[in-house]
Order: C-alpha cells, then sequence, then structure tokens
C-alpha cells in the first residue's frame, strides 16, 4: 500500500508547537519516507560542550543509527539558532553528504526559535550514523539552564536521545576525544600568546601547565571513537618526558640567546 506523500504538511519555518504534538509531525516526517527493515534502534546521544557551547550528535553504539528528523528542546530558551549548523544543508545531499548523501533535510523549527532545533527528511531512506560518528551542529547552547531534552526518529518510532553535558578544557581540538590530537596542538602552539586554543588553563599562554591539564585529564580512548581518531594512545608518562624535553629545549634555546645578544660580537 503507498504512503500519502506529505511534503505540504508543513513548511519550513513552522515550529513544532504549532502541530498537534511534537512526536506527531516527526512521525508523519518518517511515513512520508520509505522504511528501512534494518533500522535499529540504536541510541544516539546529543552532547553539549559547556565551554563552547557546541552542540554534537553521537552515535556511541556498534551498530549504525537510521534516523529521519530530530528535536531538541530547551523550555529555558538557551539556544542560538545563529549558531546552528543543521544537516539540512551540510550534511545531507545538498552538502557533504556525511549524514545523508541523497536526501535533502529541511529546517523544521521557527528561525528565530531559541527553544528548539529541529529538521527533518521527507523523501528518501533518511540518514544514517555510524557506529562512533559524530556530527557538530556548530555553536548552539548560549549557556544557563541544563534543561535540555531530545528526541529522534528511527523508522516509524520516536525515540529519546541521550542528552549529557561536559565541560573539557584539555579537549583542544574539539573533537570531543581527550587524545594525542590534543597533545599535538598544544606541542605545536607551545609558547602562543595569539593562538590559545590550548591553552587549558585560560592564563593568555600556552606553556607546561597546559600540559598538565591534558595530562590529568588524559583516558585511554573508548572503543567507539569519532571517525578519524581510531589510533593507540601512548602512556600519558611518554608524553610528560617530551613536554619535559620540549620545556627544556625552549629553556635553551632562551638561554643560548642571551648569551649571544651579550657576546662581544653582538655588542660591537
Amino acid at each position: 500500500m503507498s504512503r500519502p506523500r506529505l511534503a505540504n504538511a508543513f513548511h519550513p519555518g513552522d515550529s513544532l508547537r504549532k502541530l498537534p504534538t511534537r512526536a506527531l509531525l516527526l512521525a508523519l516526517v518518517a511515513l512520508a519516507a520509505p522504511q528501512r527493515s534494518e533500522c535499529q534502534a540504536a541510541p544516539l546521544a546529543v552532547l553539549i560542550d559547556q565551554s563552547t557551547g557546541r552542540t554534537y550528535l553521537e552515535n556511541f553504539q556498534a551498530t549504525p543509527v537510521f534516523f529521519s528528523g530530530y528535536t531538541i528542546e530547551s523550555n529555558a530558551a538557551t539556544f542560538s539558532p545563529v549558531g546552528w549548523t543543521p544537516i539540512s544543508g551540510n550534511y545531507d545531499a545538498a552538502g557533504n553528504g556525511s549524514v545523508d548523501a541523497l536526501g535533502h533535510w529541511i529546517v523544521l523549527s521557527a528561525p528565530s526559535s531559541s527553544m528548539d532545533l529541529s529538521e527533518g527528511v521527507v523523501s528518501g531512506t533518511g540518514g544514517t550514523l555510524a557506529p562512533g560518528q559524530v556530527v557538530s551542529l556548530g555553536a548552539t547552547w548560549t549557556g544557563g539552564s541544563t534543561a535540555v531534552t531530545a528526541e529522534y526518529l528511527v523508522g516509524s518510532s520516536t525515540l529519546i536521545a541521550n542528552v549529557a553535558f561536559r565541560l573539557n578544557p584539555a579537549d583542544y581540538n574539539r573533537d570531543l576525544v581527550v587524545d594525542t590530537n590534543d597533545y599535538n596542538l598544544f606541542r605545536a602552539t607551545f609558547g602562543q600568546t595569539i593562538d590559545l586554543r590550548a591553552d587549558g588553563n585560560g592564563d593568555g599562554m600556552v606553556n607546561a601547565a597546559d600540559f598538565t591539564v591534558w595530562r590529568d585529564r588524559y583516558t585511554p580512548l573508548p572503543v567507539i571513537l569519532a571517525p578519524g581518531f581510531g589510533a593507540a594512545v601512548p602512556e600519558p608518562s611518554g608524553y610528560a618526558l617530551a613536554a619535559c624535553g620540549l620545556a627544556l629545549w625552549c629553556g635553551l634555546r632562551i638561554t643560548s640567546r642571551g648569551r649571544a645578544l651579550t657576546s662581544p660580537a653582538v655588542r660591537r
């Protein structure tokens, strides 16, 4: 039996609150798309970085998550639609296709809404998050209340997404894990007072104290990771030696430079 086309059931910019229930609208969006027999009710997580306001969708399971819409809500109006990077135009067929290479997603929440971020797809097979895949939705959270809820669609079912807030100043490259990439960024910007991405303690300079921030928060990588971050990580003790060597090298350079400036050849 064919399903009715529901392309005119809503318009971009309509708030979910304009319809009978949020779940009803999302269910209609799901029915408008072909069902996947392989759909799994695998959990989807919404992660919010309290230090940057960045919001992420993450599949932390070992199986893919297939979904055709989601909504993230804050009754305290803590969202900024200006900072939102939706799947629509970014990760769908109109974007890089990393979530949905065939479908065209549309934004459902009002352009000025600070209470919900919602989007879905009404044609195609929906989007997919691979095991461990992380998608950035931009700097959407403006701070304050952490009373945030989220729902998403798997087939015709509306599921509750896990919402987690995190505050990790050692995640220097903002990829949701503290690993070698953060250390490499610290090493590359050591001594900087301009590029402060690795200034973990906020003192205005990337220095040895920021290595301590990284070391104290470093933990072995989880089994499921964001794509591209699956390399084994050496123990922090090895990095401690490297950091000491880096600091010593910088100190020797400064000492050598000072001696050179006071030598007779320089004074002449």
